[in-house]
């Protein structure tokens, strides 16, 4: 398969816009593979919010930033599903419209009961993963079980004491302005986001529902999150579950770990998802 983007499922445009799919081709290893064990074969979802200015030749493009983090999967034969909404869609009128498309386009691929990881890369990524692991919960509760096996945090939300600070040092340039204002209005408005949760992204994320194993990817270096704000929340996690893992690194910017330790961080990510598997549901 080459390294265009696919949409190996063609579905109507409201999906198409939201979700993107990339199915690894059969080969010499997989080709006399039953069709049971695609049905038992994990799918990752790489969850990432798209910047719309970005133009989709530059370096910088969605599609760029998110082939490495693919391969690590598709490599092992993974499924792999970009969920990658714009920001705009992450306000509480539409974000609960953005997770029901999420799984109602795994119920057409027929993956809605296959073991799911969520792969979760960039801090304003964060609600929604709130959302989806509230609506996870939600469906449990009515009988309508997703198995999510596990989740890797290559972010953190970070705290509201930390966005003043964000504000003074780095609001010269017109990009972290966009951020900071949309964190800003997240933060103090968080009515306008995540639905009817009257809490801020950050406590939401420590206190969610989800019941499944958590591997944290931070650096001392993250000049968006601090590292005290990912190892507060990981404490948070794990007074709550307790089953959590991390990999603090010193050297590298925000949810790009993997450019600078490549290697490890795909190591790293398989390890884990090969252990998730291994646990019984």
């Amino acid at each position: 398969m080459d390294e265009e983007e696919s949409n190996d499922f063609p579905g109507d445009s409201f999906e198409n816009y939201y979700f993107r799919s990339r199915l690894r081709s059969p080969t010499s290893r997989t080709s006399n593979i039953s069709s049971s064990y695609f049905k038992s074969n994990p799918v990752v979802l790489l969850i990432y919010i798209k910047d719309e200015n970005i133009n989709k030749t530059s370096p910088q493009n969605d599609q760029n930033y998110l082939r490495p983090f693919r391969k690590i999967y598709e490599m092992k034969g993974y499924t792999v599903l970009l969920v990658t909404p714009t920001a705009d869609r992450l306000t509480a009128q539409n974000i609960e419209e953005v997770v029901t498309s999420l799984l109602e386009s795994l119920e057409k691929r027929q993956l809605d009961k296959n073991p799911l990881i969520l792969h979760v890369l960039g801090h304003d990524a964060i609600p929604f993963h709130n959302a989806l692991c509230h609506r996870v919960h939600d469906e449990r509760e009515i009988g309508n079980y997703y198995d999510i096996r596990g989740c890797i945090l290559d972010s953190c939300p970070m705290q509201k004491s930390r966005i003043l600070e964000l504000i003074k040092n780095r609001a010269s340039f017109i990009y972290d302005f966009y951020i900071l204002l949309v964190c800003l209005v997240r933060t103090f408005f968080p009515e306008f986001f995540g639905g009817a949760r009257n809490v801020d992204d950050y406590q939401d994320f420590c206190t969610h529902p989800g019941k499944w194993h958590e591997l944290f990817l931070y650096s001392t270096s993250d000049h968006v999150v601090p590292h005290t704000d990912v190892e507060k929340a990981i404490s948070h996690r794990h007074a709550a579950f307790g089953m959590v893992d991390q990999k603090c690194w010193d050297d590298t910017q925000h949810a790009r770990h993997l450019y600078a330790h490549q290697e490890e961080y795909s190591q790293l990510c398989l390890d884990f998802v090969d252990m998730c598997l291994k646990k019984i549901s």
